[in-house]
């Protein structure tokens, strides 16, 4: 449970624009490595996010590894939406941190995790606090990387 509370914090922390706190919550959290109830979805999810907003672009690549394959691993839940976040980040990286680029070419994805129903569904009470499609609305108001 304490795990859980600070995967809970966290999310409070990152919606305070509390990056650095957040994501180094997130790293001493290593009990929700082993959480059968989705938590470790949200975990990799939510650390990516904070890694975007931190300009840590390096890392980002590793991590999106890291998700696909616990996603491959993961058989006893829906796991819809997050496909959908993995392969946005993914053309994210693809499309050097371009929010507007990767938005036009996978706009009919980000419309289901929009519109979340059937497998797509968000779930309030879950793993993924903070909506991913409304953080991603949000990076397209203001450009992630300056050039």
């Amino acid at each position: 449970f304490h795990s859980k509370w600070m995967y809970n914090k966290a999310n409070l922390l990152f919606a305070k624009n509390n990056f650095t706190e957040a994501l180094e919550i997130l790293q001493k959290q290593s009990c929700l490595t082993k959480d059968k109830s989705g938590y470790w979805l949200g975990y990799k999810i939510l650390e990516m996010m904070c890694i975007i907003e931190l300009k840590n672009y390096d890392w980002l690549e590793y991590r999106t590894e890291s998700l696909r394959k616990l996603l491959d691993k993961v058989k006893s839940q829906n796991i819809g939406r997050p496909r959908i976040m993995l392969k946005l980040l993914k053309a994210l990286i693809k499309e050097n941190f371009d929010f507007r680029a990767v938005n036009e070419k996978y706009k009919d994805d980000l419309k289901l995790l929009k519109v979340a129903k059937g497998e797509y569904f968000w779930e309030p009470g879950s793993y993924e606090i903070i909506r991913f499609d409304k953080w991603w609305m949000e990076k397209l108001k203001k450009p992630v990387r300056g050039n």
